[in-house]
């Protein structure tokens, strides 16, 4: 996960869609891990998070 917030906004998106293809266990701090923050504004975040069916999560959290 590291890795994604040093390969640029447009690549961390798509690492992240391949990492949710191949169920990688470190998706499971996806809505809480601070190194993603920056990729909360990308119009690609949020369908992410519906194709994960965590968007209902992510809307009900504090502060979203």
């Amino acid at each position: 996960m590291i890795a994604l917030t040093l390969t640029g906004q447009r690549s961390s998106i798509e690492w992240l869609e391949i990492t949710y293809e191949n169920r990688d266990g470190g998706m499971s701090s996806l809505l809480v891990d601070l190194w993603l923050e920056s990729l909360h504004d990308d119009p690609r975040w949020r369908p992410l998070l519906e194709k994960m069916k965590l968007l209902e999560y992510w809307d009900a959290m504090p502060g979203r």
